[in-house]
């Protein structure tokens, strides 16, 4: 019988990574409803309209929204977020969502599983510390970045939370999509969870369940044919670009060196709210809430070219001629030296395989 599992996340990518988890957990075959809890965290626009799909599937018996790290800290004030942290965000979390109080019993019992670690998760790090922790890859930070030691020992011994991305020994496992790319500090206890492989070994129920999910309501019959994809990014709302007019530019002259003749659809990121359609109106833009890998379990599903600047999620997709990593160059819009640095890296290590220059 396999332990009983709390996923906490934020994003539609984390449900996604969550779902792979549980399948592997059931050696690929899943036959009735299991018995898993997941957080949701409040940071991506509109998730909890996915609730009732993702309650209705066979994957989780309950989902609980609980605030962001800013709700938080606005609610109980810095220094308590920070020094007081276990009696007042625990407060704090149980006030305001009593259904984790009512789950306590099940969350005691079960593997928990983040699927990123910042500090909005510390609830959980602090009410059941003798639990068996673990970490779900987030996509490029995980692989790209890694705390200094004095971040890492001023988390472990005077804010005590979670250190990011894995590093702390709290963590006793990181599940990624391709652990031999991770930091050298995280490979000594990674877990591979390539989804491009799981999905081969999926049942045709399996992979529609998995589908109707998430695309219960959006159309698929336009993508396939002469068509491309760019996967856009929240560079502006994550501060990576100076403002979102710069973000727009970028995604025009992708669009403008791609084939008239070419239709042209954009994945939107799910915590953009950049509205595309607006900028791009011959474009076809895809809703945010589904995860960009969802797209290869439907067969019908196929585009000539994929583009995008450096996220991950493009490496998880099968149902493609060619895959862009335009990463370099755009690398003189990027705000922050570190992210630039990453980007480069990201690309480069790319560059041998399918990273290409635009046109």
């Amino acid at each position: 019988m396999n332990t009983p599992n709390t996923f906490v996340g934020s994003t539609i990518y984390n449900i996604y990574m969550s779902i792979f988890k549980i399948i592997v957990q059931n050696d690929y075959e899943i036959d009735k409803k299991q018995d898993n809890l997941l957080i949701l965290v409040e940071n991506t626009p509109e998730i909890e309209k996915l609730i009732p799909s993702l309650e209705k599937s066979i994957f989780f018996r309950k989902v609980i929204m609980m605030p962001c790290r800013k709700t938080q800290v606005a609610h109980i004030g810095k220094f308590n977020y920070t020094f007081r942290k276990k009696q007042k965000i625990t407060e704090y979390i149980e006030e305001t969502c009593p259904e984790l109080k009512e789950e306590q019993a099940f969350i005691e019992q079960s593997d928990i599983y983040f699927c990123d670690t910042d500090s909005s998760k510390n609830y959980f790090f602090l009410k059941y510390p003798n639990n068996r922790l673990h970490m779900i890859e987030d996509g490029f930070k995980t692989y790209q970045f890694v705390p200094k030691l004095s971040e890492m020992i001023k988390k472990k011994y005077l804010t005590k939370c979670l250190v990011e991305n894995g590093h702390g020994d709290e963590i006793i496992a990181v599940h990624a999509q391709n652990p031999d790319q991770l930091p050298s500090k995280l490979k000594n206890k990674a877990v591979e969870l390539n989804t491009k492989k799981i999905e081969k070994l999926l049942s045709d129920e399996l992979k529609q369940e998995i589908y109707q999910l998430f695309m219960y309501d959006t159309g698929t019959k336009d993508l396939n044919g002469k068509c491309s994809l760019i996967l856009t990014q929240p560079l502006s709302e994550d501060g990576l670009v100076a403002d979102e007019q710069t973000k727009i530019d970028i995604y025009k002259d992708i669009i403008e060196n791609i084939s008239a003749s070419t239709k042209v659809v954009i994945k939107t990121h799910p915590r953009e709210i950049t509205a595309y359609q607006v900028h791009f109106p011959d474009a076809i833009v895809l809703p945010a809430l589904f995860p960009i890998e969802v797209l290869s379990l439907n067969e019908k599903v196929h585009f000539q070219d994929c583009y995008t600047l450096f996220s991950t999620a493009l490496e998880n997709m099968d149902n493609t001629d060619k895959k862009h990593y335009l990463g370099n160059d755009y690398i003189e819009h990027l705000t922050n030296e570190d992210i630039k640095n990453q980007v480069l890296d990201f690309c480069h290590e790319r560059s041998d395989r399918d990273c290409v220059k635009a046109s």
